[in-house]
């Protein structure tokens, strides 16, 4: 863990040490969302895959949104939070309309960022399929597990965002998301 980063964290935004732990973890969290009050920390999962892998892979983005800020922090680089801060710097829609449209622009990046995922393990399934009936083999079938349990991690990962982005979007935390933001956070 990084002690100036842990100590901006606490003296600079007085964020929970519980929150701030949170960040800090080796471990990747469930995704959840708690509501501190003033602010929501929020707990999302990034995923990365490639056919050959031995497993779907996660890393947490944690963010801290209140009624005029949003900080993100994440142990692994991740290019889509890339791509929207360059989007920022040009003047992009997403900093001029609030951080509880930020925070939905960082959280609707990373959900897009799982259709390629989705898409390839499609396409694995598809090349399977064709190789059980062209050439059955053992080797296939530890293919088919490999994959299988990737599908039900990916299962794990994104139901309970899901679960948290619709609770912000029913409304539950209108202290720091305003209404007129739900309607972007439910088409997440």
């Amino acid at each position: 863990a990084n002690r100036e980063e842990a100590s901006a964290l606490s003296r600079v935004f007085d964020f929970h040490h519980l929150a701030i732990d949170d960040c800090f973890n080796r471990h990747v969290d469930p995704a959840k969302i708690d509501d501190y009050g003033r602010y929501l920390f929020i707990i999302a999962q990034a995923i990365s895959y490639r056919a050959r892998a031995e497993r779907l892979e996660t890393t947490e983005l944690d963010l801290f949104l209140g009624p005029n800020y949003v900080v993100s922090f994440h142990a692994q680089p991740l290019p889509f939070i890339e791509g929207l801060r360059h989007r920022c710097e040009e003047d992009g829609p997403e900093l001029g309309r609030g951080a509880d449209f930020l925070a939905h622009a960082l959280l609707d990046a990373l959900v897009d960022d799982y259709q390629p995922v989705v898409e390839e393990m499609d396409e694995t399934l598809e090349r399977l399929e064709e190789r059980v009936l062209s050439q059955p083999q053992a080797s296939v079938l530890q293919e088919i597990l490999l994959l299988k349990r990737n599908v039900q991690r990916l299962r794990r990962t994104i139901l309970p965002q899901r679960d948290a982005v619709n609770r912000i979007a029913r409304g539950e935390f209108s202290k720091v998301v305003r209404p007129e933001s739900y309607i972007y956070f439910r088409d997440i």
